[in-house]
């Protein structure tokens, strides 16, 4: 009987697997020619069949659309990393990257973005604990469920906090995801130090030097940025990014 059972199991494994096979060789094929729903429809695929390292590879590809449920897929599979599994390389825990693609697909208004980002701040369990912020992504996504939750953070907080939580959630409106991108990567942008002579001072902010009409390419939440130094002055540098211009200061 045992025997029996276990062949069963087997056969009904091959059986899953070969009618699998030409959805997964007609999704490669689309996704190899950049495809964008294919590489989604391909790194979720991978990520049923417990291949955590393809589906990273796949997920990275689609995600530079920005896209709120693949930014949402691959925070979540950085948000713990995953081990090796079924043949696949295991995936590391990144949890500022997986923060920061929860936190891009939550401003477009991608509700389970949104409250993964609530119960995150709520149990301070993988991120510091911060009821503000819990607060503030339950109210936004405005589900009834979390009604109980916003009830006892309201216990919890003081009426300044409460002020400045509501006050964000009134001011909140889904954004594209450029808009969303771009205010992410202003929020993080730090100036850190000028360094050179007067003839040639160079800038640095976010780790990289950078000199007047030289471009870097910064990383936030894993995604690329493209920075150009367009002044550096003594205290201050002028720099433009995913069409935007700002002066960033010394602190």
């Amino acid at each position: 009987m045992r025997f029996c059972a276990r062949f069963w199991v087997v056969f009904c494994i091959a059986i899953v697997a070969s009618a699998a096979e030409p959805e997964l060789v007609t999704l490669r094929k689309a996704a190899e020619s950049g495809d964008h729903q294919a590489q989604k429809k391909l790194g979720d695929l991978y990520e049923r069949q417990f291949k955590p390292a393809e589906a990273e590879f796949w997920y990275r590809k689609a995600v530079t659309t920005g896209d709120p449920d693949v930014l949402w897929s691959l925070g979540k599979l950085y948000l713990h990393g995953r081990g090796k599994m079924s043949g696949s390389a295991p995936v590391a825990a990144n949890v500022p990257n997986a923060i920061g693609l929860l936190t891009l697909a939550a401003a477009q208004g991608h509700k389970r973005s949104q409250e993964d980002l609530a119960l995150l701040y709520f149990t301070g369990m993988i991120v510091p604990k911060n009821k503000v912020e819990a607060y503030k992504y339950f109210r936004i996504n405005g589900q009834q469920t979390a009604k109980s939750s916003v009830d006892s953070l309201a216990l919890e907080l003081t009426s300044v906090e409460i002020q400045r939580a509501e006050k964000e959630v009134a001011s909140f409106k889904p954004k594209s995801f450029p808009d969303a991108f771009a205010d992410f990567t202003h929020e993080r942008l730090e100036l850190q130090g000028i360094i050179g002579s007067k003839e040639k001072r160079i800038a640095v902010i976010n780790d990289k030097m950078l000199q007047q009409g030289k471009t870097a390419e910064l990383e936030m939440a894993g995604l690329p940025v493209q920075l150009r130094c367009d002044r550096v002055d003594s205290r201050l540098a002028e720099v433009s990014f995913l069409g935007r211009k700002i002066t960033l200061a010394l602190k």
